[in-house]
């Protein structure tokens, strides 16, 4: 959280967090599978913004419609 706080200091809200689009982020989470051999166990991008909100759950961080909206559940 801490990291996360230091990126955002002095930054407009619009501006973006990392140097490259989440196009070119899922090109890169693909090819670093292929070559680690880890992309055979099926995770997929968006799993770290859904497991993000089921840890929040878990150590009761966000309440029931944070999380919800966090995880873009339905």
């Amino acid at each position: 959280y801490e990291i996360l706080k230091r990126l955002v200091s002095g930054r407009l809200k619009t501006a973006a967090l990392w140097p490259f689009s989440y196009r070119d982020f899922t090109a890169m989470w693909y090819h670093h599978g292929d070559r680690s051999g880890s992309s055979s166990l099926g995770a997929e991008p968006y799993a770290l913004r859904h497991g993000g909100a089921s840890h929040d759950s878990l150590v009761r961080r966000r309440s029931y419609s944070e999380r919800k909206q966090r995880g873009r559940w339905r």
